[in-house]
């Protein structure tokens, strides 16, 4: 058996080269790189993250309804911890996230009004971490880009 730690090491190293190869449109990589950690992982925030990070790879790939389930299973992940522990940041975090990611699928597949109603549940707990946090720039940003793709949506929709 692997050692956790050991473990936790090749997943990063997994990770790392997925999200480089779904940069760099190499999407059969970053598949199996994504994949395959997901079937073996039991920490749950790392199982949230990898649904994230394949449903990136299905939504590249145009699986617009498999990346909405890899999203669906994180979001139901993080909102379970983020419940447990509320002043979780990194948790706390990870929900604002898997909203982000159904609002880009719902981008993506033109549904502008679904998309605007994921990214506005996902402005609530980024303001929250950035008020929180007012010197953590990751925190800004996140918040930031929030606001501005809720806007820019909300000119595409007339509203």
């Amino acid at each position: 058996m692997i050692e956790m730690a050991a473990f936790l090491s090749i997943n990063s190293d997994y990770q790392h080269t997925g999200v480089r190869s779904l940069r760099f449109g190499s999407l059969a990589q970053a598949r199996n790189c994504f994949n395959s950690p997901l079937q073996q992982v039991t920490d749950e925030r790392d199982r949230s993250v990898l649904h994230n990070e394949f449903g990136d790879v299905l939504m590249a790939e145009g699986q617009l309804q498999d990346a909405r389930s890899e999203f669906a299973a994180s979001l139901a992940i993080a909102e379970r911890l983020a419940a447990a522990e509320p002043g979780n940041a990194e948790w706390q975090r990870d929900l604002s996230v898997s909203h982000e990611r159904l609002g880009d699928l719902a981008e993506q597949a033109g549904d502008l009004a679904e998309a605007i109603a994921c990214y506005r549940k996902s402005e609530p707990i980024a303001a929250a971490l950035a008020a929180k946090s007012p010197d953590h720039p990751g925190f800004r940003n996140d918040l930031a880009i929030t606001r501005r793709r809720i806007a820019t949506l909300e000119a595409k929709a007339g509203g």
